[in-house]
């Protein structure tokens, strides 16, 4: 069950404010929030950049009559990994997809493991993760 929602009033705010900017947020920590969508056909969608050394995005979308958080997950450049959840309008889990099982038995991290011995990237520090977001 999640209760998330996206804030609405917020994101027209500083769209408002800053129409070029509205829909990106930089936290304390450096973590990264771009917002878009919310059209009269489609609900909000915000990608989360954690800040170094990650190398991983989360997605969130929300649905465009509720404003609740429709599914959520990880990205590492553009290909889904780990767990995948998907909720209905009320915020019920409906479903999880496991996109690691496309790595035939691997998990993400031992990619990030392999590119870092073929140097490129540094996992400790976050070096090269610009090729991967």
């Amino acid at each position: 069950m999640t209760t998330e929602k996206f804030d609405v009033e917020a994101y027209k705010i500083r769209k408002e404010k800053d129409p070029s900017r509205g829909g990106f947020i930089i936290l304390e920590d450096s973590t990264q929030i771009h917002q878009f969508g919310l059209t009269k056909n489609s609900g909000a969608t915000e990608i989360i950049t954690p800040p170094k050394p990650s190398f991983y995005k989360i997605r969130k979308g929300y649905f465009e009559s509720t404003n609740t958080l429709e599914y959520t997950g990880k990205e590492l450049g553009g290909m889904k990994i780990g767990i995948w959840q998907f909720f209905d309008d009320k915020g019920k889990l409906h479903r999880e997809k496991d996109k690691d099982k496309k790595l035939d038995g691997h998990d993400y991290h031992e990619v990030l493991k392999f590119l870092e011995q073929e140097e490129w990237i540094d996992i400790a520090t976050g070096k090269g993760r610009e090729r991967f977001l």
